[in-house]
C-alpha cells in the first residue's frame, strides 16, 4: 500500500472513533490490517537492534487488532496505557483519539522489589510519515508501590495488556490498585497470553516445553512468570468490585494454515506439524474443553457507577442480633492488632477494609460473635491507618478499627469472632479472624 492510502485508512478508523461509532470502527478494523502494518513497520524505537520492527509487528499485529476491537467507543477523554513501551500501540492509540490525553507508564528497574518512583524519556520516529515523539511517563514498580502516582479517578480508559504475565513478587495486589484510578463508569481492557492455549498443548504432546525462556538483558520481568486462565482473570476481577462486560480468546494466526512454533532450549525453533482441527479433535476425544483456547485473553471491565438517590445503610449503635453471616471471602482483607480479652469485658483493634473498596463515606465494620445458637454484631469505630491505607494503595486513610464490648450484655456459652464489611454500593464481605472469647 502506498503511504497516501495507509493514511486515509487510518483517517477512517479515526473519523469512526470520534464519532463513537463501535459498529462502524470494528468493520473498518476487519479490513485495515494491510494499512495498519504499513504504518507500524515505518516505526523505528531508539535504542533497539536491527530487525527489532518487523519481529515486533508481525508478532503483535493481531493481537493490537483484537485488543482496539474491545475499546468502548466513546473512549472518554483521558486514557493510560500501563506498560507502555515499546510505543506501537501508543501510538495507534494517540492516531486512533487525537482528542484524548492518552498517558503512559512503564518499569525497567531489574531490582523486582524497588518501591522507586521516577521517569523516563524515550524517541521515536516514523521516517516514512514524517513523524516524531518523546514520551515522558513515570516509571514505577506496579507490584510495589502501594499507590500510583497518577489522580485518582481520573482515567476513563486503561489498558493493561501484556503485562500481567510479566508480574513476580505480588502480581494480584494491581487490581485494586489499577481499579482506584478508573474514573466511575471507566473501563479497563486487558490482554495476556492464554495458559492453556492450543500452542502449549501441541508442545507437550511433541514433548517441547512451552515455558518462556530466560531474557537476561530485560531481567526477571522480561519473561513470562505465570499465565492465567480467561475464567481466572474473570474471577480476580469480579473479586477487585470490576464488572467483566466482554471475555473472550483469539488466535494470533490461523493454526490450520499456520504452523504452530517452538522456542525451547532443546533446539532452534521448530515448527510442528500439528493444525489446530487435530488438536481440538485430541481435546474432543479425551473428554477435555474445547472453549477458550485462544492464543490470549482478551477482557473489557468496568468500574460500576455507585448508586444514587439511596440512603446509605449504617450498623446500628450498641450490640444487636444478627442473622449468620455470609462464608468467609476473599472480598475482606483484615487483620487484628491485638485482643484484650477478660471476665468482664473484649477489646478489639485491628484493620478491615473491603478488596472493591471505593473510598466513599458510608463504609462500616462490624464485629461478629457467632455461636452454634446465636449471632451478634457491633459496629467498630474506624481509626486513621496511613500505614495501611498506603501499603495496599487505599481510596481512604482509616482502614483500622476498635471495639470494646461489655460480656456482661452477652449469654453465657462460647463465641467465634470474625468481621463483616459494607458499604454504599459494595457486597457485604465476611473475614473469619480464626479467634474465640467466652462468656461466663
Amino acid at each position: 500500500m502506498s503511504s497516501d492510502e495507509i493514511g486515509h485508512a487510518l483517517d477512517r478508523l479515526t473519523e469512526a472513533a470520534k464519532a463513537g461509532d463501535p459498529e462502524r470502527f470494528r468493520g473498518l478494523l476487519s479490513t485495515s490490517k494491510a494499512a495498519v502494518r504499513g504504518y507500524l513497520m515505518g516505526i523505528e524505537l531508539e535504542g533497539t537492534p536491527p530487525g527489532f520492527t518487523a519481529r515486533y509487528v508481525g508478532d503483535a499485529l493481531q493481537r493490537f487488532l483484537h485488543t482496539l476491537d474491545l475499546i468502548p467507543l466513546p473512549a472518554g477523554p483521558r486514557i493510560l496505557e500501563l506498560g507502555a513501551n515499546p510505543y506501537f500501540f501508543h501510538i495507534l492509540l494517540r492516531r486512533f483519539f487525537p482528542d484524548a490525553m492518552v498517558e503512559g507508564a512503564n518499569f525497567f528497574d531489574h531490582n523486582i522489589f524497588s518501591g522507586e518512583i521516577g521517569s523516563a524519556t524515550h524517541r521515536v520516529r516514523n521516517p516514512r510519515f514524517a513523524e516524531e515523539w518523546t514520551f515522558s511517563y513515570p516509571t514505577f514498580n506496579l507490584e510495589v508501590v502501594p499507590r500510583y502516582p497518577l489522580p485518582a479517578a481520573s482515567f476513563d480508559l486503561i489498558f493493561f495488556c501484556e503485562t500481567l504475565e510479566h508480574l513476580v513478587v505480588n502480581p494480584l495486589s494491581v487490581f485494586r490498585k489499577i481499579r482506584r484510578l478508573l474514573a466511575p463508569g471507566g473501563h479497563i481492557v486487558i490482554s495476556l497470553p492464554n495458559a492453556v492455549r492450543l500452542a502449549n498443548l501441541a508442545c507437550l504432546l511433541d514433548g517441547y516445553n512451552y515455558f518462556d525462556l530466560y531474557h537476561p538483558e530485560t531481567g526477571i520481568h522480561g519473561r513470562h512468570n505465570r499465565e492465567f486462565t480467561l475464567e481466572e482473570v474473570k474471577t480476580l476481577l469480579d473479586l477487585h468490585g470490576l464488572v467483566v462486560c466482554r471475555a473472550e480468546t483469539r488466535d494470533r494466526f490461523d493454526y490450520d494454515e499456520e504452523p504452530f512454533v517452538v522456542v525451547d532450549y532443546s533446539t532452534e525453533p521448530v515448527r510442528l506439524a500439528r493444525r489446530q482441527q487435530e488438536l481440538q479433535g485430541i481435546l474432543r476425544s479425551a473428554g477435555g474443553k474445547l472453549a477458550d483456547r485462544g492464543d490470549n485473553l482478551y477482557l473489557l471491565a468496568q468500574r460500576p457507577w455507585p448508586p444514587t438517590g439511596m440512603p446509605v445503610p449504617r450498623p446500628e449503635s450498641g450490640l444487636r442480633t444478627c442473622p449468620p453471616p455470609p462464608p468467609d471471602s476473599a472480598g475482606a482483607m483484615a487483620f487484628v492488632d491485638a485482643m484484650e480479652d477478660d471476665a468482664s469485658r473484649l477489646a478489639v483493634t485491628g484493620w478491615a477494609f473491603l478488596t472493591d473498596e471505593s473510598g466513599r463515606d458510608g463504609e462500616w465494620i462490624e464485629l461478629v460473635l457467632r455461636s452454634p445458637e446465636r449471632c451478634y454484631a457491633m459496629a467498630c469505630a474506624r481509626r486513621h491507618r496511613g500505614d495501611v491505607a498506603s501499603r495496599f494503595g487505599l481510596e481512604r486513610d482509616d482502614p483500622g478499627f476498635q471495639v470494646t464490648i461489655d460480656k456482661a450484655v452477652l449469654p453465657k456459652g462460647s463465641y467465634r469472632l470474625g468481621l463483616l464489611l459494607g458499604g454504599p454500593g459494595l457486597r457485604e464481605a465476611f473475614h473469619d479472624l480464626s479467634m474465640e472469647t467466652v462468656v461466663g
